[in-house]
């Protein structure tokens, strides 16, 4: 659910991002993106340098009275648009209006810090608009990217965020590897076949990913939980004895092994030809987590070949079940699985005993797969 709640986020701050440069030049009725960064001095006390201006559109700028500050472009290509995107963007005050013998009226324009006026006339329609709003230094920013040394901080930062991302990934398959490692020596000692290697193989590389199993109400499961001492975690993202991070979709931990599910939960959403990875890949988590009673709950039936496999892995598996029946089954199966390992969350002693015993039965269990 939260992974979901993320996405809508991010989709809406881009809709909306989306939104506001498509409509703001419509809104302030500019023929450019309605925002200037003040660069320099030249306005100052008005308008100081990394002030960023949102403007308006001009009505009719062939008749901007003197004294008003408008933010235009200088440039001979004659085409505004260009001119916008290819020279500097100026924010200075009209001091004097000069109309040529053919009717096209040009601006002196002067920074109010400046001694002397503008070198060149502003066309009228080079005229961007004018300003409505001011929002001191945030333009800072902006300016500095543009200069050379943001420039190669830049550079620099899109860099170190891709060696960043290459190391985590290659660090991950690292993990995998290490518990693939561990797992084929299983199939050396006759404790897995190779057909069972291969497809959880597969289930180590490319988990399972569904939107479905989010769709499944576990509050009650954690109140009970919670109530009952344990700790719940939904979802669960465990580190294993090979540095690989696993994910279950419900984990419950004793107050005292707080590293070790006592109880890790999957809800297969996978196609149903995929189930047996989806079962074997719960094995290879445990396996590497050490969760002692894992638990795989689907929509759809298992096959006897299949339950046979989960049996032997010792995970139990709860198929057919409805969509809306799910909650209530897996906090049955929780509920009767916490009651027999409630010494687990008791002192460090009786812990350590019942640690044992489990141990013991690992072994027996062993010792009947390998005969």
């Amino acid at each position: 659910m939260k992974k979901r709640v993320n996405k809508l986020i991010v989709a809406g701050v881009t809709l909306g991002i989306i939104f506001l440069v498509g409509v703001a030049p419509f809104y302030m009725k500019t023929q450019s993106y309605p925002i200037a960064i003040v660069e320099g001095n030249s306005m100052y006390p008005n308008l100081q340098n990394g002030d960023m201006v949102i403007f308006h559109g001009v009505a009719d700028p062939n008749t901007i009275a003197n004294g008003t500050i408008i933010v235009f472009v200088q440039s001979e290509s004659g085409v505004s648009l260009l001119d916008t995107l290819t020279k500097p963007t100026v924010i200075h005050r009209v001091i004097g209006t000069v109309v040529q013998a053919g009717g096209t009226v040009y601006y002196q324009t002067k920074g109010d810090n400046n001694g002397l006026p503008d070198p060149q006339l502003t066309q009228a329609n080079h005229v961007l608009g004018t300003p409505v709003t001011v929002i001191p230094k945030v333009g800072i920013f902006f300016i500095f990217i543009q200069s050379p040394q943001g420039l190669v901080a830049s550079v620099g930062f899109i860099t170190l965020l891709y060696l960043s991302s290459y190391e985590s990934k290659a660090a991950e398959s690292k993990k995998k590897e290490k518990l693939l490692s561990s797992l084929s020596r299983k199939v050396l000692q006759g404790g897995m076949s190779s057909d069972e290697f291969k497809k959880l193989e597969i289930a180590v590389n490319y988990p399972e990913s569904s939107e479905e199993k989010n769709l499944v109400d576990l509050r009650p499961i954690i109140k009970k939980v919670k109530a009952s001492g344990w700790n719940v975690k939904v979802p669960a993202s465990v580190e294993g004895r090979s540095g690989t991070l696993h994910e279950f979709d419900l984990a419950i931990f004793s107050k005292y092994r707080p590293e070790q599910p006592v109880v890790a939960v999957d809800i297969d959403a996978s196609d149903e030809s995929q189930s047996n990875i989806s079962i074997i890949g719960m094995f290879a988590k445990c396996f590497d987590t050490g969760a002692l009673n894992p638990i795989v709950i689907s929509t759809h039936e298992y096959d006897d070949n299949m339950k046979s496999i989960a049996e032997s892995y010792n995970i139990l598996t709860i198929d057919g079940a409805k969509p809306s029946q799910i909650s209530n089954l897996l906090l049955g199966a929780v509920t009767a699985i916490l009651e027999q390992n409630k010494a687990l969350n008791q002192p460090e002693i009786l812990q350590r005993a019942v640690k044992e015993n489990i141990l013991k039965k690992c072994l027996n269990f062993r010792k009947r797969r390998e005969a």
